[in-house]
């Protein structure tokens, strides 16, 4: 684990993954991509009020994925 990586850090990156803190690394993946598929920003460019949220939602989804995958 990161050292700067805390345990509350790890718990909201899981629920931005929307797994539990036992996920292992192939569930953490799987639930990655199923989540980018949903939010891609590439899903809504004809709202701008929403392609704003997906490129957020997005940018939450690769943090934490890029965490958890760090830690598994």
């Amino acid at each position: 684990m990161n050292p700067r990586t805390t345990e509350i850090d790890l718990d909201n990156f899981c629920k931005i993954l929307e797994v539990p803190q036992t996920a292992s690394a192939e569930e953490i993946q799987r639930a990655y991509r199923q989540l980018i598929q949903v939010w891609h920003p590439d899903r809504f460019q004809s709202n701008p009020e929403l392609l704003e949220k997906a490129e957020q939602k997005t940018k939450q989804l690769n943090e934490a994925f890029w965490h958890l995958r760090r830690c598994k």
